[in-house]
């Protein structure tokens, strides 16, 4: 599972802002907020999010990109219970299979990692792979840490670039690892 910190995991600058583009849609007791973005300026979306939400609070969220041919497909889902997101599933690949299962308690990096084998069963992941996704949490978690701390005054400085690459770069870093192990 790429943990996906929006706004930190793409390369976009300026005129990929400008490509973005939010909708909502209304279903009985359901909203669906969809977000979009187009990192490259061609045109079309490189990244969407599908927010579910139910009296306003998120209970699923659905994450996808390209594949090879250009057609949209997910790549995580994520379920939360309470606004608070409890397991995630992914598709490290891209071929339609969910091969990574996440665990965790919320408001903690407590994580438990399983991995979806091709016969469909499904076995605890090494411990290794966990200590990376604690790793992803711990940077994101330190990430937002330091902007609340800092609060406004970051915000306009040119820390909160350096401050985001940081937070970017070991959440990278933990990710090849993954995928090497």
């Amino acid at each position: 599972m790429a943990v996906v910190v929006v706004g930190c995991s793409g390369s976009g600058g300026e005129d990929a802002a400008d490509m973005s583009k939010t909708t909502e849609a209304t279903e009985s007791d359901l909203t669906t907020k969809v977000f979009e973005r187009d990192t490259d300026g061609d045109g079309k979306p490189d990244f969407r999010m599908e927010t579910f939400l139910r009296g306003g609070r998120k209970v699923l969220v659905l994450t996808s990109k390209p594949d090879q041919k250009g057609g949209m497909i997910v790549r995580t889902r994520s379920y939360l219970v309470g606004g608070n997101s409890v397991f995630t599933e992914a598709d490290e690949d891209g071929d339609g299979v969910f091969e990574r299962l996440v665990a965790w308690l919320p408001q903690t990096n407590v994580v438990e990692v399983f991995v979806r084998r091709p016969d469909g069963t499904v076995r605890p992941a090494g411990t290794r792979v966990v200590e990376l996704y604690e790793e992803q949490l711990s940077a994101m978690d330190d990430f937002f840490e330091e902007v609340f701390e800092r609060g406004a005054d970051l915000v306009d400085s040119e820390d909160l670039g350096e401050l985001l690459h940081k937070a970017q770069k070991r959440i990278q870093d933990a990710e090849a690892e993954k995928r090497r192990q």
